[in-house]
């Protein structure tokens, strides 16, 4: 006979994470995903709908609003989900007119103030769409291609950001349009992560994971100009994931992590200068496989750093000295 021993055990996929400061919202395969303000405690799943959570995000200059989207199935309930109170409730947005009713959680978005939302319905033919109450009805974003993921600017609420295919755009009110920056240089495919960075109007980075059947290089870029210029960092062979944490001194740049491959080693690094020197925050007797959805650092602890894995749920870890 063949049994389960483990029960009451998910091997979870995290697709998405959100660092508020003393709480932390995560997407999760299968199971929707879960707002944690202990983590050492289990948290009773986001009552959203979501068969699988896909996206998180909060609203910069006021952490109360957080924002996710999922897969869900039947049209009855809205894909998006919005919560006013750090995440304790939540409530569905409105369904978009021409989205399935089954999949398609795609990205989500708000701005730094928390007045519009930003939703990119997965694997569909309608472009991104956004809301300036909360969900309650939306309007279609002009200027981007379907499938498209946006970004908000961590300071700037009007300033919105989106990649898709190579080409970089920019909203400068508050999402409404998008045009290209002219950007040059960036990667056509194989780009599953990009992120503004928090108390820095108009940094962007961008990781790349490349694509070797389409020839297409991936590294590490960033931008401090919103999008218009772009710097490859000449260290990174591939990377797949970056996030901010709180900086290593009080007037520094935020701490940087990401899910890379320097020097072809695969592992989880992070910067203290801005992106000049890394320094590998893992070992080999600490890998998780594939940790690429998302990574993120604490915006209240330096050094706390959480990421995500394809099975065995949300990792967090803590400098020792």
């Amino acid at each position: 006979t063949v049994g389960v021993r483990a029960e009451g055990v998910e091997e979870c996929a995290v697709l998405d994470l959100a660092a508020l400061g003393g709480t932390l919202v995560s997407a999760v395969g299968d199971v929707g995903g879960f707002v944690h303000t202990d983590l050492d405690r289990a948290e009773p799943m986001i009552d959203t709908g979501w068969s699988t959570g896909t996206s998180v995000d909060f609203a910069q200059a006021d952490p109360d609003i957080v924002v996710g989207t999922g897969n869900v199935h039947g049209n009855e309930r809205g894909h998006v989900g919005v919560s006013t109170d750090r995440g304790k409730t939540w409530r569905n947005a409105a369904p978009v007119e021409g989205v399935p009713g089954d999949g398609h959680g795609g990205t989500v978005a708000v701005s730094a103030d928390g007045s519009r939302i930003f939703w990119t319905p997965g694997d569909s033919e309608v472009t991104p769409v956004y809301s300036t109450d909360l969900g309650e009805t939306w309007n279609p974003v002009q200027g981007l291609p379907a499938g498209a993921k946006i970004r908000s600017d961590r300071v700037k609420a009007s300033v919105l950001y989106s990649f898709s295919g190579g080409t970089f755009y920019r909203s400068t009110d508050g999402g409404a349009t998008f045009t290209d920056t002219g950007a040059t240089g960036l990667p056509t495919g194989g780009v599953d992560d990009f992120r503004a960075v928090p108390g820095k109007k108009n940094h962007v980075w961008l990781a790349g994971r490349g694509d070797s059947e389409k020839d297409i290089e991936g590294g590490m870029w960033r931008s401090k100009d919103g999008g218009i210029t772009w710097k490859r960092l000449a260290k990174f062979d591939t990377a797949e994931s970056v996030g901010f944490g709180k900086a290593a001194k009080s007037s520094g740049y935020p701490a940087i992590y990401t899910s890379a491959l320097i020097d072809d080693k695969a592992a989880i690094y992070r910067s203290t200068d801005g992106g000049s020197k890394w320094t590998r925050i893992n070992d080999d007797a600490h890998q998780w496989a594939y940790s690429g959805s998302a990574i993120t650092g604490d915006p209240l602890v330096y050094g706390r750093v959480y990421l995500t894995t394809n099975g065995r749920g949300i990792i967090y870890g803590d400098i020792t000295s």
